[in-house]
């Protein structure tokens, strides 16, 4: 994975951390579920410098990120691509049960693999200072 994946001093310790956490469906799926009628982000914690995110990418469905976020996926598979001007730098997939980094100092797109069911993941959000 390309190097800003992973520029935090505490990056790859978060990511292992939520890939050790063991998360039931039961206990997600009555916040988020498959219907498309439903939000897509269920805002679960919030501190002065993060906020804790349960995210849904309906099949095919693309979103930007633009702050240092920490993903666990808990169904389905995730492409985290970053760019430079406009240019792809890295693409990185990241699957069930897995985590990454991305540390929001290049633009990058978070896209479903699937383009028939949704992908879900728990998003810890380090908020920009204001």
């Amino acid at each position: 994975s390309a190097r800003n994946l992973t520029q935090h001093p505490n990056a790859q310790q978060v990511v292992m951390s939520l890939e050790r956490m063991s998360i039931n469906p039961e206990e997600w799926c009555e916040f988020l579920n498959d219907d498309p009628e439903c939000d897509m982000v269920c805002l679960l914690a919030r501190g002065k410098s993060f906020r804790l995110e349960l995210r849904r990418w309906d099949a095919a469905a693309t979103t930007s990120v633009d702050e240092a976020t920490w993903f666990k996926v808990l169904d389905g598979r995730l492409v985290l691509t970053q760019r430079m001007d406009g240019e792809q730098v890295s693409s990185t997939t990241v699957s069930r049960h897995s985590g990454c980094f991305v540390s929001g100092k290049l633009a990058c797109d978070v896209a479903n693999v699937s383009d028939t069911v949704p992908a879900f993941a728990l998003c810890l959000i380090r908020e920009s200072a204001m």
